[in-house]
């Protein structure tokens, strides 16, 4: 018989605390690395029992949209899933189970969903895409085009100003090229035509201060939509955090009220935090007859 076999087959040894210990903490490592839609989609997975579209419609009225988006404005909506998820790991099991009076099946399934929902929202990539409209006018130098026009039309003795900040918004932008055409429109109605074109200002020109005109207006619209849709988004991203915060307290709550009833529910701790910052201490006061 070989040593190999001869040797007696030792009993597997009982897991340390130590060791415990270490594979709780690999765990919440993977929670952590984890995107937060699959940590939602897996708890929402454990939520077999239908949520009927009375009782939904009756759990988002606790609610308003505005108080909703307020409070989910105090904290960020990413610390707010993760928050849930921690909570839910621990307390899905007795809720499924019927164990916590108060916060049943159906209201964590509605929990899950809006953590669901949150979660998509704040995956990379998830934002939506605004879909602007490109002009087809040629590409010029607007800055040079203006210069050089109104430049054409001092030295034929018409007024006309090219100057605009470089960060001014797309009407007043347009209205710049608007001015100039409307210049250009007044010296063709004074100026011989030969003297306009030795001067360079052509019918191209014009139709080149138009066409920038129009642009600029195109550009202005399309930053307007994309910064309606942004704010759109991120006020229902909100609204979706001050709901599933306002979930988690109530969950947290009837867990701590069936703590003493029956042991297996556990307590939660809250661990969030708002990200307004704390204000600073306040100095103590100097005793004045303290020795310096």
């Amino acid at each position: 018989m070989s040593e190999l076999a001869a040797r007696p087959s030792r009993a597997p040894e009982a897991p340390t605390r130590k060791h415990s210990t270490r594979q709780a903490t690999r765990a919440a490592a993977r929670r952590r690395s984890a995107p937060l839609s699959t940590g939602c989609a897996a708890v929402l997975a454990r939520c077999t029992r239908p949520l009927a579209d009375d009782a939904r419609a009756f759990f988002s009225t606790a609610l308003s949209d505005a108080v909703a988006a307020r409070e989910g404005a105090r904290f960020a909506c990413r610390r707010i899933v993760s928050e849930w998820l921690r909570v839910s790991a621990m307390l899905v099991r007795p809720v499924l189970d019927e164990k916590v009076t108060g916060y049943g099946p159906a209201r964590f399934r509605y929990a899950a969903e809006l953590a669901v929902s949150l979660a998509a929202m704040l995956e990379p990539g998830a934002a939506p895409t605004v879909h602007t409209t490109v002009s087809s006018a040629p590409s010029v130098d607007v800055d040079t085009l203006k210069r050089t026009v109104a430049q054409a039309l001092r030295n034929l003795g018409i007024e006309a100003r090219a100057g605009l900040h470089p960060n001014a918004s797309g009407d007043k932008v347009s209205h710049s090229f608007d001015e100039l055409a409307a210049a250009v429109r007044r010296a063709q109605a004074t100026v011989p035509a030969s003297v306009l074109t030795d001067a360079g200002i052509t019918a191209s020109v014009l139709d080149a201060l138009d066409d920038a005109s129009d642009a600029a207006i195109t550009s202005h619209t399309s930053s307007l939509e994309a910064r309606a849709v942004r704010r759109s988004t991120s006020r229902r991203e909100q609204a979706l955090g001050g709901r599933l915060l306002h979930e988690l307290k109530l969950l947290r709550a009837a867990a701590r009220a069936a703590h003493p009833g029956d042991a297996s529910v556990p307590v939660v701790k809250a661990v969030a935090r708002s990200r307004r910052a704390k204000p600073a201490a306040k100095p103590a006061p100097v005793d004045p007859a303290a020795p310096r």
